[in-house]
């Protein structure tokens, strides 16, 4: 039996079939090595802004959340989506808890960031930004919807690892204690 790369999208046949894995692995699957290239391009993007977020348990569970969120709303609001692969919906809220919780940017920073991507995915949503140039290149139509989960899972996850951070609650110590010795 020959296993392929397709067989570790997020595809409603497969869930179907109680693959569920596949809610997970759909988000490391790529369509084409210029897709992958794009999002390891971001994550190192995201690095950048905050390497102790993106090398910390925390962004582990971060990952594993929006994994599970972006998964859901594709399932669940994008019927007309019958497979997802890419890693792009978890980067946009990997990028967004990266710099609000990087302690090093003002709240007018990370307002404005905030804002700007926001925009972005609202520009996407609308119309305004047509992303349709990149499927060509990366081998399928962009899911511009998994961005929009993405941000909003981002978002939502923001608030309990700020609680993190104050010593509230302890979800992600290693994060945590690197943050607060500073």
């Amino acid at each position: 039996m020959s296993v392929s790369w397709e067989h570790f999208l997020l595809t409603r046949t497969f869930i179907d079939e109680g693959q569920f894995f596949t809610v997970f692995s759909g988000h490391f699957v790529h369509l084409s090595p210029i897709h992958l290239g794009l999002n390891m391009l971001g994550t190192a993007f995201v690095g950048l802004i905050n390497h102790r977020f993106l090398f910390s348990r925390c962004s582990v569970l971060a990952v594993l959340f929006l994994c599970l969120w972006v998964s859901a709303g594709i399932l669940i609001l994008n019927p007309e989506i019958s497979r997802y692969g890419g890693f792009s919906g978890v980067l946009h809220g990997l990028f967004v808890l990266a710099f609000l919780l990087q302690p090093a940017y003002s709240k007018g920073w990370k307002m404005l960031l905030t804002l700007a991507v926001i925009a972005k995915v609202f520009s996407e949503q609308t119309g305004l930004y047509d992303v349709s140039s990149l499927a060509g290149s990366i081998g399928g139509r962009v899911a511009i919807d998994a961005h929009m989960y993405g941000l909003a899972g981002g978002l939502l996850l923001y608030w309990p690892m700020k609680l993190a951070l104050f010593g509230r609650v302890i979800v992600c110590k290693d994060f945590v204690s690197s943050e607060l010795s500073k």
